[in-house]
């Protein structure tokens, strides 16, 4: 008894294997499950659209000597940085680049009051300002009261000892 369902096991396993090969010969089989290499046909010959110049948008080109229209003065913003306004006097320097809603916007979220600290605040609420040059001394000596003196370099010539002048 055992030895048949041995056998039939077999049989079994025999039929499935010979059906998988006899299935890996079929080309169909092959192309729906992926497996057939299709390469490109190398005499098939594509035609190209020509190329088109584009439209020129009524643009016209820059004139030597203008300056851009979407370049800012570099007076009118050196002045700025150096006197800035209050926030309805810079919304209406912004001239008609912005419409009203744009500009206020900008001025009810104070977009142009800028703080020049601005850097040295977000560091400090992080913890990473600079502590200054005796801080590493504070570190590295921390609970000695006063830090050891330098040591001297080795590579430093040593200075000539004195020598007393020898009686003759």
């Amino acid at each position: 008894m055992a030895k048949r369902d041995v056998l039939t096991g077999a049989a079994r396993i025999a039929a499935i294997l010979s059906l998988g090969f006899s299935l890996i010969g079929c080309e169909s089989l092959r192309q729906a499950t992926g497996a057939a290499k299709l390469p490109p046909d190398e005499f098939t010959v594509l035609t190209k659209a020509p190329l088109i110049i584009p439209p020129d948008y009524n643009l016209r080109p820059p004139q030597p000597g203008v300056a851009s229209r979407n370049e800012v003065d570099a007076d009118d913003q050196a002045r700025t940085a150096l006197f800035p306004a209050n926030p309805a006097t810079a919304a209406a320097a912004l001239g008609g680049a912005y419409s009203d809603g744009e500009k206020l916007l900008l001025t009810k979220t104070n977009a142009l009051s800028i703080d020049p600290n601005i850097r040295r605040s977000v560091t400090s609420d992080v913890g990473q300002e600079d502590q200054g040059p005796a801080f590493a001394q504070r570190v590295l000596y921390e609970g000695a009261a006063t830090p050891p003196a330098p040591r001297p370099n080795a590579a430093a010539p040593a200075a000539p000892a004195a020598t007393a002048p020898r009686a003759p």
